[in-house]
């Protein structure tokens, strides 16, 4: 039904996929994954009493702060690719 009934318009049919940023959502992946680990096992372990604790969290200070630097850097027009 929805082939039948609903069409693209014309700058959609017409877009270029531009190209994915594998290590800017490696980054994302690796700050996300971080940061709920932390906030999830953080309390068992006494926050930052914990070694492993202190060095999931410098990772996705790290990480948070690579791909906001990588995203500024690199910046990729992909909404002028979808008009």
């Amino acid at each position: 039904m929805i082939t039948r009934f609903v069409h693209d318009p014309p700058y959609i049919k017409n877009a270029k996929v531009g190209p994915f940023d594998n290590i800017g959502f490696g980054l994302l992946m690796v700050w996300t994954g971080a940061l709920q680990i932390v906030l999830d096992k953080g309390q068992e372990d006494d926050w930052f009493g914990a070694t492993w604790v202190r060095w999931a969290v410098t990772a996705l200070v790290a990480a948070l702060i690579l791909w906001i630097w990588r995203s500024w850097a690199n910046p990729r027009d992909w909404w002028i690719c979808m008009y």
